[in-house]
Order: C-alpha cells, then sequence, then structure tokens
C-alpha cells in the first residue's frame, strides 16, 4: 500500500512539471496553410508543434519549435492534403510535456489561373487529379486511348451500375477578366445498349 501510494505521489508529480495541452483545432483552412489552436492546461507560453501527412510517425514529422502564439498559422503546405499535428508544452529550463494528439485536417485546392491544360499524364491508374472530384467512382484515369488521344484517358464505365446523375468536375478556375472561355476535349462513347441519356 506505501509503495503504491508513494509512486503515485511522483508520477502525479512528474505529470504536473509540465502539463500537457488538450482540445487540438484546425480552422481557416486554406490551400496551404491552417490555423491552429490548442488549451494550454498549465501557464507556459511557449510550444512545440510536429506535424505531416496523415499517419505518419511521431519524430519523423516537421518540427516546429518555440511557437509562441496560439493559435498558431501553419504555413507552406500542399493543396489537397490531409496533415496531423501534436502538440506538446514547453515550460522551460527544458522541461516539455508529453505530445498531445494527432488531431487531422486537410488543406482545400487552390483556385486554378487559366489557360489550364489536363492530360491525365502522372494520375494513377483508377484514381483522378488532385482537386478534381467525382460523384461515383465510376470516373477514373485509366491507361487507354480510345478518345482519339493518346494514353492516358479519363474513363466513365458501367460498372457499378447507378441510375442518377454521374458527375466529373474540374478544379474551380479564376475567370476574373475574361470575356470568352473555351473549352476543349476528345470524346468517345461506347454503349451497349438504349435508351439513355
Amino acid at each position: 500500500y506505501l509503495k503504491a501510494y508513494i509512486a503515485n505521489v511522483i508520477l502525479g508529480g512528474i505529470q504536473q512539471a509540465c502539463p500537457r495541452v488538450i482540445n487540438l483545432t484546425a480552422t481557416d483552412i486554406s490551400f496551404n496553410s491552417a490555423l491552429l489552436g490548442w488549451t494550454p492546461l498549465g501557464n507556459e507560453t511557449l510550444w512545440n508543434i510536429e506535424y505531416g501527412p496523415k499517419g505518419f510517425d511521431l519524430g519523423q514529422g516537421t518540427l516546429v519549435a518555440d511557437v509562441a502564439d496560439n493559435p498558431y498559422l501553419l504555413s507552406g503546405l500542399t493543396q489537397a492534403t490531409t496533415y496531423d499535428f501534436y502538440v506538446r508544452a514547453d515550460c522551460g529550463g527544458g522541461d516539455l510535456s508529453t505530445w498531445f494528439g494527432p488531431a487531422s485536417f486537410t488543406t482545400e485546392c487552390e483556385t486554378m489561373e487559366l489557360p489550364y491544360f489536363q492530360d491525365f499524364t502522372g494520375v494513377a491508374v483508377n484514381t483522378i487529379p488532385v482537386c478534381w472530384t467525382r460523384t461515383h467512382n465510376n470516373w477514373s484515369v485509366q491507361s487507354s486511348s480510345s478518345s482519339g488521344g493518346t494514353s492516358p484517358e479519363i474513363e466513365l464505365v458501367w460498372s457499378p451500375s447507378f441510375t442518377d446523375l454521374s458527375l466529373l468536375q474540374s478544379p474551380v478556375f479564376n475567370t476574373v477578366g475574361k470575356t470568352l472561355l473555351l473549352l476543349e476535349f476528345k470524346h468517345y462513347l461506347n454503349h451497349y445498349g438504349t435508351p439513355y441519356t
């Protein structure tokens, strides 16, 4: 009983020396930045942040030390990417709390400038380009060249079947100051039955 009581007191003292933070948040997310916040449980004024691609191992991410702002604007990020981040308190004199996290956020897509060209080169088969969206996974890049262009191309396949509207959407474009827009693409339709719209 005495051993347990003494161990609890010592452990409690260690935990209270530099309390960890809680309640990690990510707000004001753009295509290359996010405002990271947390709730301190002590009166420290410095923190460390470690971040990286979702699922990264703590200690293998990018460290931002001596952060004096809470919330902190993390910039230089990659668009359409999911990140994890951890935060720990720096209580001074080398006294650091344990890491708290991870919390996750996904950066937005950048508004694209014109002219824009997409030939799907470098896009993995069975996926779509970054910042494109689809309502069904029936849309994907394939290594074929049926539409009259060169491989690869994007394809809508019938399986798995569906009865609602299916959309493939490009990124958002900046059209400010443009008076004429031209959209050009090659298209091939291969069907096995009618009717369809």
